[in-house]
């Protein structure tokens, strides 16, 4: 759409100011959006008649308001949860974004069979919360989040790709919600838990069974997909008419991130999926899985 817009533009008779700029997904879009800005900004400013090396203007950006009259108890200053609300002895439902529940981790396990990455499949127990799915998410990140209920009662699954990468100015950057995951990983002699709350999604499967379905779930996109794929095995195994269900998932090798390889091959064998399988770093040419859905 974006490249859409741009070409539009320049049919209609606008004027480029800068050249246009786009970002690779395969590495760090950030970086890319960071080093296109400081280059174009200079020639706005240019075109404008701006003095880009002129000291910044600080202005306020707010109203300052004195209320007297109100309860400091509701007051939410932007921290996770009330003090001490964290400890597992304190909770108190009902739980949301102000007073998530501490989830008990089961499960937490490395995805990825090799290479420098990190990805992780976790599975974290809401037995007790109260909480009523759809869905809890973690943190502030919402991470990918994959389970049936039927198949996992009281136990949520998370799908989550570890963020860690260096800056061109050699700095180590990591990603502070998939980073705290990576560490709670439980042992024989501690519990590890986390804070996890709901948070609505509309993303879900037809109503209807006999719907046909296609996904395309690039790396830790296939999630949510894998949560489906099992809706739609038990809607099968209890008899009803199940629609074609395609999985288009890409990866970089088969070796290393090839995730619920498995899982997805059972279902396979079963006649109930189709699964396309896009490798972008073992082709001649590198291709993605968008490359390959048509």
């Amino acid at each position: 759409m974006a490249k859409y817009v741009d070409k539009r533009l320049g049919e209609l008779g606008a004027k480029r100011l800068f050249e246009l700029g786009m970002g690779d997904d395969d590495a760090n879009m950030e970086d890319d959006f960071i080093t296109w800005k400081d280059a174009m900004w200079p020639k706005v400013c240019e075109v404008f008649g701006i003095d880009s090396q002129a000291q910044d203007i600080n202005m306020r950006q707010y109203r300052l308001t004195v209320h007297e009259d109100y309860d400091p108890a509701r007051l939410f200053t932007g921290e996770i949860a009330r003090l001490n609300s964290l400890k597992v002895e304190n909770q108190r439902p009902p739980f949301d974004a102000k007073n998530p529940f501490m989830a008990e981790v089961a499960v937490n396990r490395e995805l990825f069979k090799g290479g420098n990455r990190n990805c992780l499949h976790i599975e974290v127990n809401i037995e007790g919360s109260r909480i009523r799915l759809p869905g809890p998410k973690f943190l502030d990140g919402y991470e990918k989040v994959d389970f049936k209920l039927s198949l996992y009662p009281n136990m949520v699954h998370i799908t989550a790709n570890v963020l860690k990468y260096e800056t061109p100015t050699g700095r180590t950057n990591k990603g502070v919600c998939t980073t705290y995951m990576q560490n709670q990983r439980p042992d024989n002699d501690t519990k590890r838990h986390m804070p996890i709350f709901v948070r609505k999604s509309q993303f879900r499967l037809p109503s209807k069974p006999q719907t046909p379905v296609l996904m395309i779930g690039p790396g830790t996109g296939i999630a949510p997909f894998r949560g489906f794929i099992q809706e739609r095995n038990l809607q099968k195994e209890e008899g009803k008419s199940v629609g074609k269900t395609v999985l288009y998932f890409g990866c970089r090798n088969k070796a290393n991130d090839y995730l619920y390889e498995e899982e997805l091959t059972a279902y396979r064998d079963s006649g109930l999926l189709k699964v396309r399988v896009v490798l972008s770093q073992t082709q001649v040419k590198f291709i993605t899985v968008c490359h390959n859905h048509l």
